[in-house]
């Protein structure tokens, strides 16, 4: 039942039967009474109608799934919604505001009667009899109650669009919430009318409530606007999903990482490079899914949804070149290139040697360099110190002069092979 209750045609159902009631009630009492404010409130609520169609129709479209057209699926619809519904909240923001200015520049008592000719916001007033009396009650039942049911159905709804991870949904009910307090000030109006009798005391809570409403506006444009554009997540958030991949098993490089937000839920594409086979990939994606959404939750997401690709690692290939001499009959590192009897250049990929061969020691030094350049050798190794004029000749060629730590070639694991 309760599973029921959180599906987003079902809320979206309530709502609109939840507006179908306001605005009847709204537009026969605020005739009834004579109340421009209520009026005005009623078919405010009309447009609310609508958009809670449009909500129905994003859900319904976001739902949709995947395709070849649409790798990503449709959920990005859904931001439409929040961007909209951010927007005609700064406008009804500005709205408020400027009904507020208007309406306490009127209470000066030098300024009512200019304010009055221009305020395209002005209010007749009400007709509602004495506190106590049935008229009074009942502005008071519409303008509270809905307040109250707005409420409610404000809390619901974000609930169950967290839940769902619905974005629009989401943007809705901060909007029916907004509504409820618009609808609570225009019950204080009712109410300083008529114990206070300084009706625009409402005014000062309008202009509070405006302020309110342009940040909430504000932050769900903004979200809205920026997951259309596929924007990629703040730094705190990219920092914690690199530091997730590169601590799991297996994964020997972050080769590419891309991530944006549909709705409350973080998009990640990425590249890694493994040497793990097909069957621990797939575990590999599962568990970083699971771990990555645990991480982005602190950040405000409900969860990941990782595209992951997987290579395998460009291998580090390099040569090394030993200089090798005969001592005792024993083959050992030599300290110098000119004091060796040969050559062993060895291949390396990935830290291992595969082919070691042997070149005799040309006799000068700027050929001994053009050998190692010809050969690609990255680094030369000779046992001790060294000769600085080797050091400067090979530094010259790009070549790294490197001091061995042991001078027996078995500890590098340099087979001999003799050419």
């Amino acid at each position: 039942m309760m599973k029921r209750m959180r599906n987003p045609f079902v809320v979206m159902g309530i709502v609109l039967a939840m507006y179908f009631v306001k605005v009847s009630t709204k537009l026969g009492v605020g005739y009834s009474i004579n109340s421009t404010m209520i009026q005005g409130d009623g078919w405010h609520n009309v447009s609310d109608i609508f958009e809670a169609l449009m909500v129905i129709v994003m859900v319904w479209l976001a739902a949709r799934p995947r395709s070849e057209e649409y790798p990503l699926g449709r959920k990005n619809a859904e931001s439409l919604v929040s961007a909209a519904i951010g927007a005609m909240l700064i406008f009804m923001a500005l709205k408020l505001a400027a009904e507020s200015v208007l309406g306490l520049l009127a209470w000066i008592p030098a300024l009512t009667s200019s304010i009055d000719a221009v305020n395209p916001f002005h209010r007749d007033t009400l007709i509602v009899g004495e506190p106590g009396s049935g008229l009074f009650w009942l502005a008071l039942a519409v303008t509270g109650g809905s307040g109250l049911i707005s409420l409610v159905v404000g809390c619901y709804q974000i609930s169950s669009g967290k839940r769902g991870g619905h974005e629009s949904l989401v943007a809705d009910g901060n909007e029916t919430l907004s509504d409820s307090v618009i609808e609570f000030v225009t019950c204080v109006g009712v109410l300083s009318e008529y114990f206070l009798h300084q009706p625009r005391l409402e005014y000062v809570f309008t202009l509070a409530v405006a302020v309110k409403l342009a940040l909430t506006g504000r932050e769900l444009f903004c979200k809205g606007f920026y997951t259309l554009l596929q924007r990629s997540l703040d730094s705190g958030a990219m920092t914690s999903i690199r530091d997730e991949v590169i601590a799991t098993c297996g994964v020997v490089k972050l080769a590419d990482l891309k991530a944006f937000r549909i709705g409350d839920v973080a998009i990640i594409i990425m590249k890694l490079h493994t040497r793990a086979p097909l069957s621990a990939t797939r575990q590999m994606k599962k568990s970083l899914a699971v771990r990555i959404g645990r991480r982005l939750q602190k950040f405000g997401f409900a969860g990941a949804d990782p595209y992951i690709r997987f290579d395998a690692p460009t291998p580090d290939w390099h040569r090394d070149a030993y200089a090798i001499a005969s001592i005792d009959g024993e083959e050992r590192i030599s300290a110098s290139i000119f004091s060796a009897d040969r050559l062993r250049f060895c291949n390396v990929p990935d830290g291992n040697v595969t082919r070691a061969s042997d070149t005799q020691t040309p006799s000068e030094l700027p050929r001994i360099v053009a050998l190692l350049a010809r050969k690609k050798v990255r680094t030369v190794l000779v046992f001790g110190e060294g000769v600085e004029s080797e050091r400067a000749a090979c530094r010259a060629a790009g070549i790294e002069y490197r001091s061995a730590d042991f001078n027996d070639p078995r500890v590098y694991r340099c087979a001999r092979r003799r050419r």
